[in-house]
C-alpha cells in the first residue's frame, strides 16, 4: 500500500485539489461553496494527479533503473501491471467523482476532464514538452470554474484567463525539473525561475483586472513571498540536490498560486482556505521521508 501511494507521490497530489478548489470557488454563485461539490473536484483532480504520476513511472521505468532506482517500479515494490492497474484505479475514481459532482455542466466537466486526460498521457509518453504540464494545471482550474458556473459563453474568456498564471508558472517549473539530470546550467536555471515568478505574480496582476482593483495586501504578500523563496532556492542551486529542492518548493508554490487567485479577488477566507493545503502537504511528505 505504501509503494503505491509513494508510485501516487500522494502529498503532492493536495496541490491539485488547490487547483480545482481555486476555480470553483472564484466563480461558483450563492451564500455557500457546497461542499458535496467540493469534495467531488478534490477527488477528481487528485484522482487524475495520481493517474498522471502513475503512468509516468511506468513510461520512464526503463530511465528510473539507472536515475531513480528506489522508486516502487525499478526497486521491484511494484511490478509495471501493478502500477498500471493502481493508476487505472485512480483514474477510475476521478472519472466517477466528475461525473456525481452536484454541480454545473456535466458535458463542460466532462470535456475539461477528458482533454486532461489526454494531455496528461501526451506529456507521459510523448516528448514531456514542459507547456503540456502548464495547460493541464490551466485546465485542472478550468474543471473546477466550470462546475461553479458552467460553461456561459459570455464567461468563458474570463474563465480561461484565470489559468493562465498557472499555465506560466508550472511550464517555468516544470523547465527547471528538466535540469534535475545532467549538468546545472545557472542561466537556463534563472530564465525558466524568472518564468515562475512572472507566475506567480501575474496571479494577482490578472485576478485583480477582472475585480477592477489591485487586489489585496494579502495577495501581494504571498505573491512576493513565493517569488523571494523560489529566488533564493535558485540562487543556492548549484547542484542537482539544490535543483530537487527548489522543484520540490515550487510545487508546493501552486498552492500559493492558487490561493492568491482568490485572495487577490477579495476572497479571503476561500484563499486561506485553499493556502491551507499547505498543512497536510506539509506533513505528509515528512512522513513519507521517515517511510524511506
Amino acid at each position: 500500500m505504501i509503494s503505491v501511494l509513494k508510485l501516487f507521490r500522494l502529498p503532492l497530489a493536495f496541490t491539485a485539489v488547490a487547483d480545482s478548489l481555486a476555480g470553483y470557488l472564484l466563480t461558483f454563485t450563492g451564500g455557500s461553496a457546497d461542499g458535496r461539490v467540493v469534495l467531488c473536484l478534490a477527488l477528481s483532480s487528485g484522482g487524475l494527479y495520481c493517474f498522471g504520476m502513475a503512468m509516468n513511472d511506468v513510461a520512464d521505468r526503463n530511465r528510473d533503473r539507472e536515475l531513480y532506482p528506489k522508486r516502487p517500479i525499478p526497486s521491484g515494490k511494484l511490478s509495471t501491471l501493478q502500477a498500471v492497474g493502481a493508476a487505472a484505479g485512480a483514474l477510475l475514481v476521478s472519472f466517477a467523482a466528475v461525473v456525481l459532482a452536484p454541480a454545473e455542466s456535466l458535458p463542460g466537466r466532462l470535456a475539461v476532464w477528458g482533454g486532461m486526460v489526454a494531455l496528461i498521457l501526451a506529456y507521459d509518453f510523448g516528448p514531456k514538452l514542459p507547456p503540456l504540464m502548464g495547460a493541464i494545471r490551466a485546465l485542472n482550474l478550468v474543471l473546477g470554474a466550470v462546475a461553479g458556473q458552467g460553461l456561459a459563453v459570455g464567461k468563458l474568456p474570463e474563465t480561461a484567463v484565470m489559468g493562465v498564471p498557472l499555465f506560466v508558472y508550472v511550464t517555468g517549473l516544470t523547465f527547471v525539473s528538466t535540469l534535475e539530470e545532467g549538468r546545472i546550467r545557472r542561466p537556463v536555471l534563472f530564465a525558466w525561475t524568472g518564468v515562475m515568478a512572472a507566475g506567480a505574480l501575474l496571479s494577482v496582476v490578472m485576478t485583480s483586472a477582472f475585480a477592477d482593483s489591485w487586489g489585496t495586501g494579502h495577495a501581494w504578500a504571498f505573491s512576493i513571498s513565493l517569488v523571494g523563496w523560489i529566488g533564493w532556492r535558485a540562487w543556492h542551486a548549484a547542484d542537482r540536490k539544490g535543483v530537487m529542492l527548489l522543484v520540490r518548493d515550487g510545487v508546493a508554490g501552486i498552492i500559493v498560486v492558487d490561493a492568491t487567485l482568490l485572495l487577490s479577488a477579495r476572497s479571503w477566507e476561500a484563499g486561506f482556505s485553499v493556502l491551507a493545503l499547505l498543512v497536510p502537504a506539509i506533513f505528509l511528505v515528512a512522513w513519507f521521508k521517515k517511510l524511506a
